[in-house]
C-alpha cells in the first residue's frame, strides 16, 4: 500500500548502489514498508534498472539538489528514514531531512585527507553530518578521520558492504566461452575499466607480451574510451577481435577488446593478471571484482580514495604502477614467491573482514 512507510536509499552512481543493494533486498522483505532507492546519476538509475530482480523495490531518479525539487520529491511521502550511499552529502536533502525530522544515516563510508581541501570539505559538511543517526564507516581510518569532526557514538566501523555483494555475483558468474575459447591454454591479461592513458601504456606492450604467449582483454571503461580504443588500435596497425564479433578474423587471436558492458566481473576468472583502470586519471575503479578470482593485480597512483586499494597496498598485495614501469618487469614481480604469499594472506584477510559487513549493519539500523 502507498500509505506504508517508505525506507528511501540515497546513491548517486552504480558504485554507490552495489554498497546499499543487499540491505535495500533485506528491507524489501518486510511488508510493513516500502522499500524506494533514488539516484542522482543516470547511469545508476540505468545500472539499478538492469540489475533489479525485486519487483517490489521501487527505483526513482532525482537529479537535482534544488530545494523545490528536493522538497516536491520528499514532502508529499511517508518517509521513515533515509539511508545514503557512501560518504555523498546532498546539501539541500539533508537540511530538508534535518528540518523534517527525518531520521538519516551513511552506509559504507569512508573519507580521507590526501588532499589539501579535505579539512575544508569536511569543516563545511560537519553541521550537516552531526545531524546523522549513524554514519557506518569502512575502517578505523575513516573513523579517525571524522572523530573531530562528529561525536564517537554516531561513527561505527561496520566494514565494505559491497564486498558480500561482489562475492555473491562471483559466484553467479555464467562461463564465458568465448574469453575460455579465447585464453586456451595460455595466460591471460586484462586491463579493467581502462581509461585512454591506461589503453596506450598497455598497447606498447602487445608485441612483448603475445611473444610471451600472453594474450590480452581490453575493457574501455566507457563507449566514448571504446571507440577511441578502436581508432587508436587501427591507428597503430594492432590487429584485435571484438567480443561481440560473431566471425573474428583469422589472424586476430591475441588481442580482445571486450566491447559489451556487464560481464567483467566474470570474465575476470579467466585471467591470471589485471589492471585496474583509472589510476592515472580521477581514481581508480573496482579492485574487488578482481581480488574474488585471485588475480594479479596493478593499479595507478591515484588510489588513495579507496579503503581497499590502501589496505591491499600497504600488504604488498597489489602493484602501484606509474606509465615509466616497464609492464614486462611488472609481470615477472608478480611471479615471486614473496608477491604470492603477500597476495593470498592480504586478499584472504580483507574479504574476511568485510564478509559480514551488511549483518552487522542490519543489526544496528533494527534497534533504531
Amino acid at each position: 500500500p502507498k500509505d506504508k512507510p517508505i525506507l528511501l536509499f540515497l546513491c548517486s552512481s552504480a558504485g554507490e548502489y552495489e554498497r546499499i543493494a543487499i540491505l535495500a533486498h533485506y528491507y524489501s522483505q518486510n511488508e510493513d514498508i516500502n522499500v524506494e532507492i533514488a539516484f542522482f546519476s543516470p547511469s545508476g538509475y540505468s545500472h539499478a534498472h538492469q540489475d533489479r530482480t525485486d519487483s517490489s523495490i521501487n527505483i526513482s531518479y532525482l537529479p537535482l539538489d534544488h530545494t523545490r525539487e528536493v522538497r516536491s520529491f520528499l514532502t508529499p511521502r511517508n518517509i521513515s528514514m533515509v539511508l545514503i550511499s557512501s560518504n555523498m552529502v546532498w546539501p539541500n536533502m539533508l537540511r530538508h531531512l534535518i528540518q523534517n525530522h527525518t531520521p538519516f544515516v551513511f552506509i559504507g563510508s569512508s573519507f580521507s585527507l590526501t588532499h589539501w581541501y579535505s579539512k575544508i570539505y569536511l569543516r563545511c559538511i560537519t553541521p550537516l553530518i552531526q545531524k546523522a543517526k549513524y554514519i557506518f564507516v569502512i575502517d578505523q581510518g575513516t573513523r579517525s578521520v571524522l572523530l573531530p569532526y562528529i561525536p564517537s557514538a554516531n561513527i561505527q566501523i561496520n566494514g565494505d558492504p559491497r564486498i558480500k555483494r561482489i562475492i555473491d555475483k562471483s559466484k553467479d558468474c555464467v562461463p564465458l566461452k568465448s574469453i575460455k575459447e579465447f585464453k586456451a591454454d595460455k595466460k591471460l591479461l586484462i586491463l579493467g575499466s581502462g581509461h585512454r592513458k591506461d589503453i596506450k601504456w598497455l598497447t606498447q606492450y602487445c608485441t612483448d607480451l603475445m611473444a610471451q604467449g600472453i594474450k590480452i582483454i581490453i575493457a574501455p571503461h566507457s563507449t566514448k574510451d571504446l571507440d577511441w580504443t578502436k581508432a587508436h588500435l587501427q591507428k597503430h596497425e594492432i590487429p584485435y577481435h571484438s567480443y561481440t564479433d560473431t566471425e573474428p578474423q583469422s589472424g586476430f587471436k591475441n588481442l580482445l577488446l571486450l566491447d559489451q558492458y556487464g560481464i567483467l566481473n566474470c570474465a575476470y576468472r579467466y585471467a591470471e593478471y589485471a589492471i585496474i583502470g583509472g589510476g592515472w586519471d580521477s581514481g581508480i575503479h573496482n579492485i574487488i571484482e578482481a581480488v574474488v578470482h585471485k588475480c594479479n593485480i596493478a593499479i595507478g597512483t591515484q588510489y588513495h580514495k579507496f579503503a581497499e586499494a590502501q589496505y591491499l597496498v600497504h600488504n604488498d598485495a597489489i602493484m602501484v604502477i606509474t606509465p615509466n614501469n616497464d609492464l614486462i618487469e611488472i609481470l615477472h614481480k608478480f611471479n615471486s614467491t614473496i608477491y604470492q604469499n603477500n597476495k593470498t594472506k592480504a586478499y584472504r584477510q580483507y574479504l574476511e573482514q568485510h564478509h559480514q559487513s551488511n549483518i552487522a549493519i542490519i543489526n544496528m539500523l533494527n534497534v533504531l
